[in-house]
Parts: C-alpha cells; structure tokens; sequence
C-alpha cells in the first residue's frame, strides 16, 4: 500500500501535508502504529533509529526535532507513489525521536 493509499483512507480533516494538503502527524503516527504494532521490534526500525540519531548527534535538541520533523515530511512525500513499506518506518523513527526530545507532546512545526 502506497503511503498515498494509506492516506485515503482517512476522513477529510485527517489528511496528510503533502503537496498542499493538510494533515495531523499525530493522527498518521497514531494509525501506523495501530496497524502496525510491532514495528518498533524490527530490525529495519533500529537500523533507521541508528541512522537518524547518528544524523542528528550533533544537533542542539530543537535543531534534532526541526529536523525529525522535515525527515517525516519527505517519508510520506516518498511513500505517496511507491509501494515500498519503508516509508511507515522513516516516518515513525522520526516521530518518536522529536518526541523523545521534546518535554511535551505537541504537533510537528517545521
């Protein structure tokens, strides 16, 4: 299932920001890991876990959530015409790390 696929799915008000659309990351991130909940135990989602943080040791935390937020963003743009899984993956590696980083839950600005 393409990611755009997975979008449609939503009511309206749930749609994904990509290419002028608006949606809710939260809600995305919420229905991946229903459909999906033993994504997190995979060896593909350590292996990106252990990309995206070596990507961002750098990064003050603000800096890291900024750039978990873009990485999520291009995930669904990637997955809007591929019927590569991975894109589920990227999404919420990128998700959990800017939330891991952040003292609150609060929706993705970037």
């Amino acid at each position: 299932m393409t990611a755009r696929e997975f979008i449609d799915s939503y009511k309206p008000s749930l749609m994904a920001l990509v290419k002028s659309m608006e949606y809710k990351p939260a809600d995305i991130a919420e229905k991946i890991k229903k459909m999906n909940p033993d994504l997190v135990l995979t060896d593909d989602y350590r292996d990106t876990m252990d990309v995206y943080i070596d990507e961002t040791q750098s990064f003050d935390p603000y800096e890291a959530v900024r750039w978990m937020a873009h990485t999520g963003k291009l995930a669904i743009q990637y997955g809007l015409d591929t019927k590569n899984l991975d894109w589920k993956v990227k999404f919420i590696v990128a998700w959990d790390i800017s939330h891991r980083l952040t003292e609150k839950e609060r929706e993705w600005v970037a």
